[in-house]
């Protein structure tokens, strides 16, 4: 029996939610049905005429989306237009379809990469969607587990951002000697109890490796600088530019948010009108 449009809708997703979150095989499939409508010379139904120049229009995408490339065998590259996959002849119903509606199927395929890329991204690591730009809630330090009995730490995790350990013990030349030893930073920073402070320093300037340590925080200070930086008088020369960087490190992070857009407007995916059967 032939293939419908439908039968043909439903592998696409399947294809699209088995994948891996860069979608290589889904947009393998997108840029054939693009190349085949703007450029011709593709028959579907041929798999050498695209099983292999396919692999190049996908990592050109994928290049200028994320700066990757599927490094999988071609083996497992060419899988996806085998039985089980988009084989030649549903692949024809798809590419047929695409034309008629002038790329609605590319357009489909690059949405549902962009829900898998973009939105999740805003919504699962920062908390934040259109409907609402930030959140608060209380800080908390989060124990992963206990480190190896001769280190006598705990790794833990913040809900603010960085990863820490934390150490219970009494410093001494040895005992210090050991940690900046595990340490692989040229700079150390020690933060401690107020009520400590002098005793690690006395150590310190005792010690010929105590100038790898670039000085001492204490905890009365953090928060003194807390409050002065970022929220007192300071805060709009201190507080604006950080948030800035946080988000120069997001767009570094995650190139992807930013291309895809640009990318969607140069094909003019954005602002093209669906037929009901591709609209998410």
């Amino acid at each position: 029996m032939p293939v419908t449009i439908e039968e043909a809708k439903e592998r696409l997703d399947y294809i699209i939610n088995i994948a891996r979150v860069d979608l290589y095989k889904p947009i393998q499939i997108a840029e054939v049905l693009f190349y085949s409508r703007t450029v011709g010379e593709i028959n579907p139904l041929e798999l050498e005429t695209y099983r292999n120049p396919s692999v190049h229009w996908r990592n050109a995408i994928t290049r200028r989306l994320t700066g990757k490339a599927s490094t999988s065998s071609a083996r497992y590259q060419h899988d996806v237009w085998n039985e089980s996959a988009m084989y030649p002849e549903m692949l024809a119903v798809l590419n047929e379809e695409n034309k008629r509606a002038n790329g609605a199927i590319e357009n489909y395929i690059y949405a549902r990469y962009g829900e898998r890329q973009g939105s999740d991204i805003s919504r699962v690591l920062l908390g934040v969607d259109e409907d609402k730009l930030y959140w608060e809630q209380p800080t908390h330090i989060y124990r992963v587990g206990v480190t190896n009995a001769a280190d006598r730490g705990l790794d833990m995790w913040a809900n603010f951002g960085p990863v820490i350990q934390v150490k219970h013990l009494t410093l001494n030349e040895n005992l210090a000697q050991n940690i900046v030893d595990q340490v692989e930073s040229e700079y150390i920073v020690i933060v401690c109890r107020d009520a400590d402070a002098n005793v690690i320093q006395v150590v310190l300037n005792q010690i010929v490796w105590g100038r790898r340590v670039r000085g001492l925080v204490k905890e009365s200070e953090l928060i003194t600088w807390y409050e002065k930086c970022l929220r007192g008088k300071f805060k709009d020369k201190m507080a604006t530019p950080l948030l800035e960087r946080l988000v120069e490190g997001f767009k570094a992070e995650f190139p992807q948010s930013a291309a895809l857009a640009e990318f969607l407007n140069e094909r003019s995916y954005s602002t093209m009108t669906l037929p009901e059967i591709w609209r998410i």
